[in-house]
């Protein structure tokens, strides 16, 4: 009796660090081009962003929590992190034709077999650059299990654009979509 105790007893400590590890998961996404607004910010003044709007679904076959980062780098080595502003999301819903969340504002849990249709809006985009890199963090499971091995991992979609032109007619500028990726940014095997 003893034994068979102390044997579950290890057994358990062993499987400890696997218990809240899970199989690998991520998100789908579709995504539209890159593409700007400019919005009157005072009597003679417009700003422009630039937005991007992305389709997420579930397809993993459960509940996946939401919590999403995005940011954009450039050929010119800036990043601009995506902003939470409601009157150009609005603005953008009234453009595109269709209602839109903020993605770095969504949050709690997407049902297996659902989408969300959301925007990322950038306010201070490089006018040189001429590639400009989305990435979107959070679609994927930080912590799996392989096999007994567990592992805590960040990655990120990442979706590549390319703009040519006058830096100063962005609306004349024409922006290519190129085919987007996953990267693995940190992997670490990890003990509990």
């Amino acid at each position: 009796m003893k034994k068979t105790l102390v044997l579950s007893v290890l057994f358990a400590l062993f499987l400890s660090p696997f218990a809240g590890a899970q199989e690998r998961w991520s998100l789908d996404v579709t995504s539209g081009k890159l593409k700007p607004i400019s919005l009157k910010t005072g009597y003679d003044s417009w700003h422009t962003w630039w937005y991007v709007v992305v389709t997420i679904k579930n397809d993993t076959g459960a509940a996946r929590p939401l919590n999403l980062l995005a940011r954009a780098e450039t050929d010119t080595k800036k990043i601009s992190r995506a902003v939470f502003r409601p009157m150009v999301r609005r603005a953008i819903e009234k453009k595109e034709g269709k209602k839109l969340a903020n993605l770095i504002s969504l949050r709690g849990n997407l049902d297996d077999g659902k989408s969300v249709d959301a925007v990322i809006i950038f306010g201070d985009l490089d006018r040189l650059a001429d590639r400009i890199d989305i990435h979107i963090q959070g679609l994927s499971a930080y912590i799996y299990r392989d096999g007994l091995k567990v592992y805590k991992e960040i990655r990120e979609y990442v979706i590549p654009f390319l703009r040519r032109g006058d830096e100063y007619e962005v609306y004349r500028n024409p922006v290519k979509k190129l085919i987007p990726r996953w990267v693995v940014v940190t992997r670490e095997r990890f003990r509990g």
